[in-house]
């Protein structure tokens, strides 16, 4: 593509060295999203993810989530963008999930339908759990179809380890291991099944958990963890912790602004008759409907995130009031604990005693062991009754926690004020937050359907895909290494992210069968080569430079024919050579 807009073969070839360089990314997990101030709107305030999701919460009475999630009926790949280990569904694919009273309303074109396009992965989890950050947590990315104008919604599934809990979705995704490095992929058959159904969820409004952090994102987090083996969370974890050092590719769980409910889900595919309904014991109903825990302003993610992971330790600058806080919340957790091993021992319990009596051989051997099992029954019957008791006091248990981390908050923070003010410092207040607006993204936008054709509910083939088989979690644009393709987003207000090491150029050696004699100016050969470079590679031209031009001698070459048999020779012969 380069020699045609390039003069016709001359006699003698030209020596041109090339280089160019990319940028690093402006934003890295390197302090898991507290230096994103400036990325778009991560440092604006307002609604942003991930959030801490509480033992228990509201119940959304009216409105129910139906899932549709049929299994994958074509091959995809699994690749690594840099930021996380992800795939793009085929077009071909509907799947989503709908909100609303009734099933048979979501093949309505008025009902709120939303369509899955892409998948990605965080290890560890974004999102915690009761102060707790799961192995792994899985993002999916819908686009709204119908019922509204389109706009993102997020579906979170997060993973816990247990014991040889091997899951067939991990599985068929890790067989042969996981993407290692940015832009490697691998493809995965047919057959995926997403491991969704079966819980309630929680649901808020936040932001996209990576610049630049959109807002008017929709969350809807499946309450329960879904169980998975060690061996299958480590494959993620080794690599996202490789790649996006030091600690993976989570930002620091952010306040909730706004509020969280618990919705009752359906799986329209495997069980379309059976809700399953957020259950809520009394105690628990009674910590929900208690004091809301407030958010201290001048309080950062990261110092709410680092309380949580020390949670089992005294450290140095404890408040008294801080370490009673601790003692008490691991004192009744490990009471928890022991009440969950007493139900495990019951049920083992009972469940020997009910073999023996059904497998006794007469009469007056099952009379003989009623007793012995009456009494498991009572046993397993007690157990279960402490448990609750103990679960739902858990929720009232975490709640006092959340409130202790911010008060220890507060005081480090007036701690701060007055050792300033013994300076004769002006005391530090948070800056408002910078007026940005949202991103406004270039071509190519990838261009997703919309309508009923286009529901996980309706039916026929909805067409006019954008045909991109990488997309972005924002489902703007496609997602792709950067290239004149994808460029910085631009807004109303400038924003200059913080400047990275560039890369090591890239030195290309190219023999062109062009006389130097022929090149009258040397400047405009070579921008005019740039231009015709960049066109052909889809590069920007600034990324491009000729750094040197040389001629050297050849033997001639005496036929057209010949000419052009010998530029096909030296383009075999170019080369690549990267530099550090």
């Amino acid at each position: 593509m380069v020699y045609a807009r390039l003069p016709e073969a001359m006699w003698k070839l030209a020596l041109l060295i090339l280089a160019f360089s990319s940028e690093g990314s402006a934003w890295d997990y390197s302090s898991n999203g507290a230096n994103w101030a400036t990325e778009g709107q991560c440092g604006a305030g307002g609604p942003q993810s991930p959030i801490n999701l509480p033992a228990t919460a509201g119940i959304e009475e009216d409105l129910k989530l139906f899932l549709k999630y049929p299994k994958l009926d074509s091959s995809f790949q699994l690749y690594h963008n840099g930021n996380s280990i992800a795939f793009t569904v085929p077009e071909s694919y509907k799947g989503g999930f709908g909100l609303g009273e009734e099933l048979d309303a979501m093949g309505s074109k008025d009902a709120s339908a939303y369509r899955l396009w892409q998948v990605n992965f965080h290890s560890p989890s974004e999102h915690t759990l009761k102060g707790e950050r799961m192995p792994l947590e899985m993002q999916m990315m819908h686009q709204r179809v119908t019922g509204g104008k389109p706009e993102v919604a997020v579906v979170v599934v997060l993973f816990a380890n247990a014991a040889n809990a091997y899951l067939d979705f991990l599985d068929k995704l890790t067989i042969g291991g996981v993407p290692k490095k940015p832009w490697d992929e691998k493809t995965i058959p047919k057959g995926i099944e997403f491991p969704i159904g079966g819980s309630p969820f929680y649901h808020y409004s936040g932001s996209l958990t990576s610049p630049p952090c959109e807002r008017k994102v929709k969350y809807y987090v499946r309450q329960d963890p879904i169980l998975a083996a060690h061996s299958q969370l480590r494959l993620f974890a080794k690599v996202l912790k490789d790649t996006c050092a030091p600690g993976g590719n989570f930002r620091a769980v952010q306040p909730l602004s706004g509020s969280l409910n618990l919705f009752a889900s359906v799986d329209a595919v495997k069980s379309p008759d059976v809700t399953v309904k957020p259950k809520v014991s009394q105690i628990e109903s009674e910590a929900a409907a208690g004091p809301v825990v407030a958010t201290f302003k001048h309080c950062p993610p990261d110092f709410v995130d680092n309380k949580w992971k020390n949670v089992y330790r005294i450290q140095v600058g404890d408040s008294r009031e801080y370490i009673d806080a601790k003692t008490t919340y691991n004192r009744k957790n490990r009471e928890k604990q022991v009440a969950d091993g007493n139900e495990g021992n019951a049920v083992r319990g009972y469940k020997f005693q009910k073999g023996l009596y059904d497998n006794a051989p007469g009469l007056a051997e099952k009379i003989k062991l009623k007793w012995g099992l009456v009494a498991a029954e009572g046993v397993l019957a007690g157990a279960k009754k402490a448990l609750a008791s103990f679960s739902g006091a858990a929720a009232k248990n975490q709640a006092t926690m959340e409130e202790a981390i911010l008060a220890q908050c507060r005081i480090v923070w007036e701690r701060n004020q007055t050792k300033l003010a013994e300076l004769g410092l002006p005391p530090v207040e948070k800056p408002p937050p910078a007026e940005i607006t949202k991103p406004v993204y270039p071509e190519p936008h990838v261009k997703l359907p919309c309508g009923l054709a286009a529901s996980p509910f309706g039916s026929g083939d909805e067409g006019g895909g954008s045909g991109a088989s990488k997309v972005a979690s924002n489902l703007q644009q496609e997602d792709l290494p950067p290239s004149s393709s994808t460029t910085e987003a631009e807004g109303k207000k400038e924003i200059k992210p913080e400047k990275k090491e560039a890369n090591p150029e890239i030195i290309i050696r190219m023999d062109l069968p062009i006389s130097p004699a022929s090149i009258v100016d040397q400047v405009a050969f070579k921008n005019e080569l740039v231009a015709a470079i960049a066109a052909s590679a889809e590069l920007a031209p600034d990324r491009l430079q000729v750094k040197t031009l040389k001629g050297h001698a050849v033997a001639s070459v005496h036929a057209s024919g010949a000419s052009l048999s010998l530029a096909q020779k030296t383009l075999r012969g170019s080369h690549v050579r990267k530099h550090g």
